[in-house]
């Protein structure tokens, strides 16, 4: 069997996006998914880091309506998988924001909750490959948190 190669969440976007980007973007978007593949540190924009932070907080205890729902979840829980496509071996791999009681929860921050659509995450692949990868799982939930919701 072949070496086993490594997939993740990161690595399926950045390929999917790579067939819906301004062709002005596409140079720097097909680097960005090589440095996927090449599993290299990256740095974030300020949207991550104030994603990242955000979580930091609700798992803290110290976001409003988001903290109560995931409060005695595992956090940060790593997950793998071994998967066998057409004799080739992966290993998936994922960092779950949550795992609470059969539930898989992920935490997002919109800088205007205003302008959130319904669903605009459900084209994505996160909750596929999470809930592939926890089978036990009965149910995966998006927690879509405000850019100005007041930390306690």
């Amino acid at each position: 069997m072949k070496n086993k190669l490594l997939i993740t969440t990161s690595i399926l976007n950045s390929w999917r996006y790579l067939f819906t980007v301004d062709e002005q973007w596409y140079d720097e978007s097909f680097e960005d998914f090589k440095r996927a593949l090449r599993r290299e540190p990256w740095e974030g924009n300020q949207y991550t880091k104030a994603g990242l932070d955000f979580e930091d907080l609700a798992m803290e205890g110290k976001v409003p309506g988001i903290s109560e729902i995931i409060e005695n979840g595992s956090f940060q829980y790593r997950a793998t998988k071994d998967k066998v496509v057409d004799g080739q071996e992966f290993l998936m791999y994922g960092r779950i924001d949550v795992l609470k009681n059969g539930e898989i929860i992920d935490i997002k921050l919109k800088n205007n909750i205003s302008k959130y659509n319904i669903g605009e995450y459900l084209e994505g692949v996160q909750h596929h490959f999470y809930m592939e990868m926890i089978p036990e799982a009965k149910r995966f939930r998006y927690l879509i948190g405000n850019k100005n919701s007041k930390a306690k």
